[in-house]
């Protein structure tokens, strides 16, 4: 059985990708006040955490593993 430690990620408010076109300041302000995106670390670990804990669930080293809702 894996074991994983907590998963805490801080509180921040979760903005996904794009628009491409946000102007610099408004990207630095934004970081300043702890935004965070899909490719934060905790956030990346956090997805690779769940990813390999639905590989133990199904019992597969499946490069392509995820979950869907339905």
């Amino acid at each position: 059985m894996m074991h994983f430690k907590k998963l805490e990620i801080p509180a921040t408010l979760s903005a996904g990708p794009g628009p491409g076109n946000t102007d610099l300041r408004v990207l630095e302000r934004l970081y300043q006040t702890g935004v965070a995106d899909h490719m934060q670390k905790d956030v990346v670990r956090g997805m690779a955490e769940a990813r390999d804990m639905l590989r133990s669930v199904f019992g597969t080293r499946n490069a392509y593993t995820y979950g869907v809702g339905g």
